[in-house]
């Protein structure tokens, strides 16, 4: 468990000193919670956006073309960079770490049924979420042969060499040269120790980068929701103002369905249950 507790920072300190085991926990700094951190960034760019479209155009320009649109491309830019190859080492890891092909082979049969099952429930319920707030069209003969386009679209999944998926950034052939390579280690076993141990090395390294940037999103919410405000008609402000609705609507629904599930497994009242997981 060292190298785990190491890479969530709470590795304890031992020491032995006139004959007395001691353990020495360093406890973490109250900060803000992420989600007052969004809030309070998305309040501000929805105040300031509106704001900044009250001011001549000529301003407007400058803050928007000048300062905020080249912020966050930079931000997207270093985080494309290190979203890669943080992914591929989380997936060969993660595999790797498994211990056996037996093993990965039972974990892997019930998470990909369950996950299947709770991703149509999920879809079924967000279709249906969806109709509240726009017009879904079904699809038609003249629209094209959409099985094959999904089919198309499955196959694409699996990259023509190694290289591209990194520079394109393409996530779901990243994954899935994560998934080949971990289970290809998994089945070798110790023979590849060495390469298991630098990739969980590589991955301390990527972690630690991403939890630097992870510390700068609600300044990118920020920036892309005071760039949408400052630049949309208001029709499209009307369109996403929907969207969003739609989204905190099927996110209370997801807290209610776990909720809902964790009550029945742990035997507990929703009351009790949330009780118990804020004072925790």
């Amino acid at each position: 468990m060292a190298n785990i507790l190491t890479r969530m920072g709470q590795r304890p300190k031992w020491k032995y000193e006139r004959g007395v085991n001691t353990i020495l926990y360093t406890t973490a700094k109250r900060s803000v919670p992420e989600w007052e951190k969004l809030l309070i960034a998305i309040i501000a760019a929805v105040f300031l956006g509106l704001f900044v479209r009250a001011l001549p155009e000529n301003i407007s320009l400058v803050l928007q073309q000048g300062i905020v649109e080249p912020l966050l491309d930079t931000f997207l830019g270093f985080l494309n960079a290190v979203a890669g190859p943080m992914i591929f080492l989380s997936v060969v890891w993660g595999i790797y770490s498994i211990g056996d092909a037996s093993t990965f082979s039972e974990i892997g049969r019930r998470l990909c049924a369950r996950f299947l099952l709770f991703m149509c429930l999920m879809t079924v319920l967000i279709a249906l979420i969806s109709l509240l707030f726009f017009n879904l069209k079904s699809g038609n003969a003249q629209d094209g042969n959409q099985f094959s386009e999904l089919y198309h679209m499955v196959l694409d999944v699996i990259p023509d060499n190694l290289v591209t998926p990194f520079s394109n950034n393409n996530t779901l052939q990243i994954l899935f040269i994560g998934f080949i390579v971990g289970i290809t280690m998994l089945i070798i076993g110790k023979n590849v120790q060495s390469v298991a141990d630098l990739t969980e090395q590589f991955g301390s390294i990527v972690d630690g980068i991403m939890g630097f940037v992870g510390k700068l999103v609600p300044v990118f919410v920020f920036g892309s929701l005071f760039s949408t405000i400052v630049k949309s008609d208001r029709s499209s402000l009307s369109e996403g103002g929907k969207f969003l609705a739609g989204t905190l609507l099927g996110c209370l629904f997801l807290i209610l369905i776990h909720t809902v599930i964790a009550c029945i497994r742990m035997h507990m009242s929703p009351l009790d249950l949330w009780k118990r997981t804020f004072s925790t």
